[in-house]
C-alpha cells in the first residue's frame, strides 16, 4: 500500500495508512533532501517519468531540474523548485512539508510563503498549468517555467 496515493476506506486501511506514514516520516528525520526524495520516490513506487515532461500538463517540471534536485547536484535549492517536486509527486501536506523540511527551509508568515503553503495544501492533482494560471492571476510567478 502507498500512502502516497491512497486513499483510506476501511479501519484496516487506515490503521495500515497510520503506521506507514509513521515509519515514512521517521525515516525521513535527519534526511539530506537527495535521499529523501529517492526514499519517496522508492516508498510511492514512482518513476521519473511518473512527475517530470508530462504531455497532458505542459509547464510540469522538468525531467533535468528534478534529476540535478534529485542527484544533490544543485548545492542552493530554490525553495519555490521543491514546493514544485512535491506537487509533481502528489505528496500529501505533512510529507510535503516534511521534503521541505530536509531541504533547509521553513515556512515563515510571509505573503509567498502563506502562497506556497496553500499550494501544498489544496493543489494536490492540480497540474502546473492550472497552478500556474492561478499563480500569475494573482501577480505571482509561477512555479515551473517551459525554458527551465
Amino acid at each position: 500500500m502507498h500512502i502516497l496515493r491512497t486513499k483510506c476506506k476501511t479501519p484496516k486501511e487506515f490503521d495500515d495508512c497510520a503506521s506507514t506514514l509513521k515509519e515514512v516520516l521517521s525515516n525521513l528525520k535527519g534526511m539530506e533532501f537527495p535521499k529523501a526524495v529517492k526514499y519517496l520516490m522508492e516508498v510511492g513506487d514512482y518513476e521519473i517519468k511518473d512527475v517530470t515532461d508530462r504531455p497532458d500538463d505542459l509547464d510540469s517540471l522538468s525531467y533535468r531540474i528534478f534529476q540535478r534536485y534529485k542527484n544533490g547536484e544543485t548545492k542552493r535549492p530554490n525553495k519555490r523548485i521543491v514546493v514544485a517536486i512535491c506537487v509533481a509527486m502528489r505528496l500529501p501536506f505533512v510529507l510535503s512539508n516534511a521534503l521541505v523540511e530536509t531541504a533547509g527551509f521553513c515556512f515563515s508568515n510571509s505573503k509567498e510563503d502563506a502562497m506556497l503553503l496553500t499550494i501544498l495544501h489544496n493543489c494536490n492533482g492540480m497540474s502546473f498549468e492550472e497552478i500556474n494560471g492561478i499563480l500569475k492571476e494573482l501577480s505571482y510567478e509561477p512555479l515551473t517555467r517551459k525554458n527551465d
